[in-house]
């Protein structure tokens, strides 16, 4: 087999329609691929309307996260054949192979934030990828992330493929409204980079079944195991993350793929971690210190949560992370100590109520009896005599003792005025946007370059603000950030 201008190396993947090819461009000398039909779909206008419909969509986005298209043409017996960037590296599906199954939490944050970049841009085209998974998602030696096979992706504004009813993509990954053969949008991707980051995180993925019907019906019921039960040292912000994007409803998820990537990067700034491509180059020439992820800094933040949940009387989010913190270090003195303070919480209220219950019961007159399994203690009920209260002298000099109801309120008071002064205290703080970038990149914060991208903005308004990132000779990089009121937002983009 050959194509016109090109000298096929060897064969470097296949799939289901197609097989992929290294070539030499002879004109420019240049390695590319080239995806070419199966023999048996040469005549099939359906898979040859898919490879067109795929070159098309690459021809609208520049990115470098996005592999390149370059052209359409056919083999000397008559396929139809795709030329595309060449990409030397590997996909996500062997990295997970070559490492038992599952990554570092922060090498797949990672991932996640550069894919979702790419996606961004792809999104802002109005294309929607509809099959982000392992296999479609390239690590190159340099670090660089690659989204491969927009074969299935669907562009919003062109009425092709857009037929309702039909179901597209890898089960495993779909969003609910996606393997129900619903129309689509970009929250449907960000859904599948949800099970992604789950995945590659934890080694496991969430819904799970032994056929196709099974793994729709689990994605439809949309529950799963918290991450933390199976990776007791994934952070808990990172849990959060997840969890938001893998909501069931479709509002209740991220909307916007520069919302998810906000966030992660947040996170990522809180765990004090290097740059994405530092951190993504290391992995890949396996020189990554494990102690950038370092279980300590993991341990510290859920102890920290889990006494922010105990003083806020959250006992269900309390003892969850009371939980993951022994499961993460069984031996951890600060999470038996926290265990111990909240058993003797639990147990002093159940004195409480027991002894309000007991004070209702007698001021009604109740009779209790006491009995054991074996033999009733006395032949007629024993009743606790109602003492009949004794007039006290009050001493003007001395204050009155607060009842048990008015000490609760008095305490609920006092609780309540911290609060407030907490709260007036944050509206003090000021609220900025600093800016890690390298020397030669503008910066530009709502149409407004910053001289000083590392002193930053100050005093920014809480809401939506543009960013725009300007190298020379690359595209502008526009993204939308959401600002915190009281807060420092780092944008890193070393």
């Amino acid at each position: 087999m050959t194509v016109v201008g090109y000298e096929i190396i060897n064969k470097v993947g296949e799939g289901a329609m197609s097989e992929v090819f290294s070539a030499r461009n002879n004109g420019a000398d240049e390695i590319v691929a080239i995806k070419v039909l199966r023999q048996y779909f040469k005549d099939n206008q359906s898979y040859i309307s898919r490879l067109k419909q795929e070159g098309q969509t690459l021809s609208l986005v520049s990115d470098d996260r996005i592999v390149r298209f370059i052209d359409i043409t056919k083999t000397s017996d008559g396929r139809m054949s795709m030329v595309f960037e060449f990409v030397d590296g590997k996909n996500l599906e062997q990295l997970l192979q070559s490492n038992c199954t599952s990554l570092n939490p922060l090498v797949a944050s990672c991932i996640i934030s550069e894919v979702l970049l790419g996606l961004e841009e792809a999104h802002r085209h109005g294309i929607i990828h509809r099959d982000l998974k392992p296999e479609n998602i390239m690590l190159t030696a340099m670090g660089r992330i690659k989204i491969t096979d927009f074969g299935v992706a669907k562009n919003l504004e062109s009425q092709e493929m857009t037929v309702t009813g039909i179901i597209v993509g890898s089960p495993a990954y779909m969003s609910p409204e996606q393997a129900r053969g619903e129309m689509v949008d970009a929250r449907s991707d960000l859904y599948s980079l949800g099970i992604l980051l789950y995945k590659i995180s934890t080694g496991n993925l969430p819904f799970i079944g032994n056929n196709y019907q099974a793994m729709v019906s689990a994605i439809m019921q949309g529950t799963f195991t918290s991450p933390e039960k199976i990776r007791p040292d994934i952070h808990p912000e990172l849990v959060r993350i997840i969890k938001k994007a893998l909501s069931k409803d479709i509002n209740g998820r991220y909307q916007k793929a520069y919302q998810f990537r906000y966030d992660l990067m947040k996170f990522l700034d809180h765990i004090a971690a290097p740059s994405v491509t530092k951190v993504l180059e290391r992995f890949f020439a396996n020189q990554l210190d494990p102690a950038l992820y370092d279980s300590e800094n993991v341990m510290r933040t859920i102890i920290e949560r889990a006494n922010e949940a105990f003083q806020a009387n959250d006992k269900i989010s309390s003892i969850k992370l009371i939980q993951q913190a022994i499961n993460l270090a069984p031996g951890n003195q600060e999470a038996k100590v926290l265990l111990a303070k909240f058993s003797n919480k639990t147990r002093i209220h159940l004195y409480i109520w027991a002894g309000i219950f007991l004070a209702i019961l007698l001021g009604a007159g109740a009779t209790i009896t006491f009995e054991t399994p074996k033999q009733v203690l006395a032949t007629k009920p024993f009743v606790i005599p109602i003492p009949i209260p004794t007039p006290t002298i009050v001493d003007k000099h001395k204050p009155p003792l607060l009842t048990l109801a008015k000490k609760a309120e008095v305490v609920q008071e006092k609780a309540k005025e911290q609060k407030e002064e907490k709260s007036k205290e944050k509206i003090t703080v000021p609220t900025r946007v600093v800016f890690k970038v390298p020397l030669e990149v503008k910066v530009y914060f709502d149409g407004v370059q910053v001289m000083n991208p590392e002193h930053g903005v100050e005093n920014v308004s809480p809401g939506k603000h543009e960013i725009t990132l300007i190298k020379p000779g690359l595209v502008p990089i526009i993204s939308n950030i959401d600002i915190i009121e009281g807060q420092t937002t780092t944008i890193n983009a070393m």
